[in-house]
């Protein structure tokens, strides 16, 4: 079985072969392009931390409110 290359690992390939009089070019018209991504990602990243952390401080409030559901209906032991 032949292994795959990712698209970044392809862009590499493409670049690495390119002569040199054309990188230039090419990265200028190729890096904004990756700035938006790169963009995209952090922002994603952002997101998904702080639903994770909202989980996080869920959960431990909930605890809290669980021992003091215990404490009141059972008394403290």
């Amino acid at each position: 079985m032949e292994n795959k290359q990712t698209a970044m690992t392809q862009l590499i390939e493409k670049i690495l072969r390119m002569p040199e009089s054309n990188i230039k070019g090419f990265l200028k018209i190729i890096g904004p392009v990756f700035v938006e991504l790169e963009k995209e990602q952090i922002k994603d990243a952002y997101v998904v931390g702080i639903l994770d952390s909202d989980i996080i401080l869920f959960e431990e409030k909930n605890k809290i409110f669980a021992e003091q559901y215990y404490n009141e209906t059972y008394g403290q032991n």
